[in-house]
């Protein structure tokens, strides 16, 4: 479920470290890795509102929720 548009284009551009900063989760308390993963959620929520990209507000939304409901 590959999302495309103005949010996935800025997160390509910005994308240089995300890989290292990802690996670091792993080495942090599960409830930290929850909470990290939540706000990261909100935030592209939130981004992609800003960016009035509605197909990725769509696709984060929904992704968010699955995340609360498990």
């Amino acid at each position: 479920m590959l999302c495309s548009g103005p949010l996935a284009i800025v997160q390509g551009r910005a994308s240089t470290s995300s890989g290292r900063q990802a690996a670091r989760l792993f080495s942090v308390p599960h409830m930290v890795q929850q909470e990290t993963t939540l706000a990261y959620l909100e935030s592209q929520v939130a981004a992609a509102l800003t960016l009035r990209s509605s197909h990725e507000y769509r696709h984060w939304l929904l992704l968010y929720v699955r995340y609360l409901v498990n």
